[in-house]
């Protein structure tokens, strides 16, 4: 409901591209979550980085020969910003890991929508982007939703445990 909101009628196929991400991120979520209490936290990021550079290689390949024609030498402050996304994608790779070995899933996932808020914030102070009113509701409603699906949870399962 709440993804709902956040897309107005123009964006469906940008709505549509959105649900599959959600499931091949949820996915992969639940991968790590299983693997990481028996694997150390910087083989599951690498290993991420790996399949996703394998798997990314053939659309690159299509990509790169068209890319010879209208290629330009990165500047050294372009470098540095891509030097910056790779350290920071690496950090967040190594601390959602450490948080699914520390927590259960429906807590590390009720944090993870405060992401929303901060890229909000982050998009008025860097750009200037002053988000629309049904970015805000939709937002509301997906981390209401999120925060009462991890306090029920919590409740079911301390009902089940005597």
């Amino acid at each position: 409901m709440g993804a709902r909101v956040l897309t107005w009628p123009g964006a469906a196929q940008a709505a549509f591209w959105m649900v599959i991400l959600g499931a091949l991120v949820t996915g992969v979520l639940a991968l790590v979550r299983k693997v990481s209490p028996g694997v150390h936290v910087f083989e599951i990021v690498f290993f991420r980085s790996l399949f996703g550079l394998v798997f990314m290689t053939p659309w690159l390949a299509r990509r790169g020969v068209a890319a010879l024609f209208f290629w330009t030498v990165p500047t050294w402050e372009q470098l540095g910003l891509m030097f910056a996304i790779g350290v920071l994608e690496m950090l967040a790779q190594r601390t959602m890991s450490r948080a699914y070995a520390a927590a259960d899933t429906t807590v590390v996932l009720a944090f993870s929508f405060t992401r929303l808020p901060v890229a909000a914030l982050l998009g008025f102070l860097l750009f200037g982007e002053v988000p629309e009113l049904w970015i805000w509701i939709g937002g509301a409603v997906i981390t209401a939703s999120s925060v009462y699906i991890a306090h029920r949870e919590s409740a079911v399962r301390s009902r089940a445990a005597p």
